[in-house]
Formats: structure tokens, sequence, C-alpha cells
């Protein structure tokens, strides 16, 4: 179900479809775009990092 994950990010840096998913017990974000038959996983990151400034957002 890979429609679950939050736009938000996706929304804050204008990049159309990105979602991301929190990795459970983990301080981590999938960040991936969502086809018709698979998932692009772009990045995976941790919260720490300044995540916004790391995919040219302006936030």
């Amino acid at each position: 179900m890979p429609g679950l994950g939050s736009p938000r990010l996706g929304l804050l840096c204008e990049i159309p479809g990105l979602r991301s998913w929190r990795v459970a017990g983990f301080p981590l974000q999938w960040l991936y775009l969502k086809a018709d038959d698979h998932v692009d996983v772009i990045r995976l990151l941790g919260d720490r990092q300044d995540i916004i400034a790391i995919l040219g957002g302006d936030g």
C-alpha cells in the first residue's frame, strides 16, 4: 500500500508525487515515488538530517 506514505515533504519541496514513510523503530524515513506498477525509492534519510535542504526545497 505505497499510497499510505505522507505527501507533505513532496509538497514542501515541490516534487510532485514524492511520499515519505517512517521506518518503525528507527529514526529514518523512506522517500519514494509511487508508479502504477512499482515504487521508486529516492532516498533513505535520518530524521536529524535537514531533509528539506537535501531535497532542494525552500521550506
